[in-house]
Parts: C-alpha cells; sequence; structure tokens
C-alpha cells in the first residue's frame, strides 16, 4: 500500500466540518484562539475584542426560549429543484469544481526541511497526484513562522481538507490540531499521544532491516550517528536501534555515539570535532538520516579512516 491510497482512504473517513469536533474557537474579528468554555461563557461575545459571533439556529433558539416551550413545525421539508434546472455542467460535477485541500510545508527549526528537499517534493508529488485524481486541487503553503499564528490568520472554511508536512512538528504543537475544525492528516510523523491520522514510514522496522543487512555482511561492532535536534523521528530510530543491536546481538559500542547537527556542514564539522584522536572505530556505523551519514562519511576520510568505508542506503 503506498501513500497514495492510505490518504485516500484516511480522507473519506473523516468527519464533514459540521462534525469534526474542536475545543479552540477562532474570533473573525481579532484572529484570537479561545477555548470554547471561554467563548460559552460569554455567550458567544469575544471576550477579547467583544465581537459577536455567529450563533447556531438551536444555541438561540435556546437562548430566548423557556425550556422544552419551543416546537418545530415542518420538520420533515427539505429542498428540491421544481423547474428542473439544467446547467451546462451536472450539478454533481458543478459542486465538485473548484474544491481545494490545503498542503502545509510547515519550518519550525528549517533543518529537515531545507536539508532534505527530494524527500519532501518526492511526498509532494505524491500528494498532488493523488489530489488530481479526486478532482481536487492542491494549494501548497510554506510556513515559516509559529504553528499558532498560522492557525489563527488561515481561514480554513474554504478548504476540503489540509494535509500538515509535520517533520519539524514537535509535542508543544499537537494540542494546536484540537482548533483544526476541517478533516486533517500529519504526514511523516506519528504524532504520539494524539488522536490525529498520520501517514509516516515504520522507522523501527526499518532500522531492524538495515541493521541485520550490516549483521549479514559480517560487521559484529556498530556506533551510531544520531541528530542533536528534537524529532520524533528521530527518537523512534534510536529506539529501533538500541533495540535491534540487542535482537541481533550485536555490539554496540557505546562511547562510539556521536549526536551531531543534522545539517551536511554541522554533521562533518561536529564529526571532527568529536572524533578527535581515536584510532580504533567500530566495523560500521549506523546513521539517523542519509545528511548525518554524508557529513560523518567526510569526516572519517580526513582522519583517515575511511579507506574501507561502504555505504549502504535505502
Amino acid at each position: 500500500m503506498n501513500f497514495s491510497d492510505i490518504f485516500s482512504k484516511i480522507r473519506k473517513a473523516q468527519p464533514r466540518p459540521e462534525e469534526a469536533p474542536t475545543h479552540w474557537v477562532k474570533c473573525d474579528n481579532c484572529h484570537s484562539l479561545m477555548y470554547y468554555k471561554e467563548v460559552e461563557a460569554c455567550f458567544n461575545v469575544c471576550p477579547k475584542c467583544g465581537y459577536h459571533m455567529r450563533l447556531k439556529a438551536d444555541d438561540r433558539i435556546n437562548l430566548i426560549c423557556d425550556e422544552g416551550s419551543f416546537v418545530e413545525f415542518d420538520a420533515n421539508l427539505k429542498p428540491v429543484d421544481p423547474l428542473n434546472f439544467v446547467d451546462k455542467k451536472s450539478y454533481k460535477k458543478r459542486i465538485t469544481e473548484n474544491k481545494n485541500v490545503l498542503v502545509l510545508k510547515y519550518y519550525r527549526s528549517g533543518v529537515f526541511v531545507e536539508e532534505n528537499q527530494g524527500f519532501i517534493a518526492g511526498i509532494l508529488d505524491a500528494i498532488e497526484n493523488r489530489l488530481q485524481k479526486e478532482n481536487l486541487n492542491m494549494v501548497l503553503r510554506v510556513h515559516k513562522e509559529s504553528f499558532e499564528k498560522f492557525l489563527s490568520e488561515t481561514d480554513l472554511s474554504q478548504y476540503e481538507g489540509i494535509i500538515l508536512i509535520g517533520t519539524e512538528f514537535t509535542p508543544e504543537l499537537y494540542p494546536l490540531f484540537d482548533s483544526i475544525y476541517i478533516p486533517y492528516v500529519v504526514v511523516d510523523n506519528v504524532c504520539p499521544y494524539t488522536t490525529c491520522n498520520s501517514v509516516c514510514m515504520n522507522n523501527e522496522e526499518n532500522v531492524y532491516i538495515a541493521i541485520d543487512y550490516l549483521k549479514q555482511c559480517g560487521h559484529k561492532s556498530i556506533g551510531y550517528i544520531g541528530g542533536n535536534i528534537y524529532s520524533e523521528n528521530f527518537q523512534l530510530r534510536k529506539k529501533g536501534f538500541i533495540e535491534s543491536v540487542e535482537r541481533l546481538e550485536m555490539d554496540y559500542v557505546k562511547e562510539h555515539t556521536y549526536m551531531i547537527s543534522p545539517t551536511m556542514i554541522g554533521a562533518y564539522n561536529d564529526m571532527l570535532e568529536q572524533l578527535g584522536d581515536l584510532n580504533t572505530l567500530p566495523d560500521c556505523f549506523f546513521a539517523d538520516n542519509d545528511t548525518l551519514a554524508l557529513g560523518a562519511i567526510k569526516a572519517l576520510k580526513e582522519k583517515g579512516k575511511g579507506k574501507n568505508i561502504q555505504r549502504y542506503f535505502e
């Protein structure tokens, strides 16, 4: 099953905007983001600027009528087309036109998105191809400021859904998902301890496959090269690494654990500094991603340790 198939199933399973639960309310006037109980306590008047927000019909009835006194008439009436209206396009096709899905390419530090442009571009291509098959338009946004600011300044009601490239999402941002009242899915981050749908590689299984391959190549001792900036994917890969070397009974040489900058230049400089004057190295290293690996390889070669380096990339 590929990414496109997963997204298609997730999109169909999502509730309609009016059904989606939300605990946050955005003021249309001052754009403040507030907890819904705070707004309800003020009878849907913004406590920040005094703006009167829209009330649902049922809520207005409850405000002005005594409890149990309201009687609804003709509740079964539905709209019809008595004139048999004819258009150049079918009604079904007309209502599916101009439907947009917002895709957010989010930068927090910019490190992971900037250094893995090819990977991100592949994700965006897959998303766009699938949306085209569903007669949906992709609207790409790049946001380099706070995620909260993006949500407060963006009118989500004009979109059918939103796809969040969540490579750089961190746990303190997860509660903001509650304010998204349209269908959404996070890509490249599992966002643990949340109820959001996500599409992400199986980090731990892939790490096991990589280390098992190293063992089959005859390597017995192994070192670890990880990123020194928080990433949910890095956390899962480190966990998978520790579990895999234990299962495969490889010798994890812990003094050869290097936590370095996840940029090409940063990984090279940090690795060069941390290697020092070491004379012995493990048989192989596992690196959290290609950027770390390439920077480390350059440093190892410069230290004269790279004569017999073999690179294994998935």
